[in-house]
């Protein structure tokens, strides 16, 4: 899906204000596959269990 569309993700709300642009989709119903599109390149950043602490995914990606 991503492939045809990379701004197919919502932008990720806990990602905004970072220089790059992060989004979302969801897959399954609690993990959400973060990523950035850079040009013609999809980025996979992490695979992300909505159920942890969102301050986790923040620090993580610090």
């Amino acid at each position: 899906m991503l492939i045809d569309n990379s701004l197919l993700g919502a932008i990720e709300p806990l990602l905004r204000g970072r220089e790059e642009e992060y989004r979302h989709i969801v897959v399954k119903p609690y993990f959400k596959i973060i990523y950035r599109v850079e040009g013609n390149i999809i980025y996979m950043i992490h695979i992300w269990d909505t159920r942890r602490n969102p301050e986790k995914l923040i620090d993580g990606l610090a």
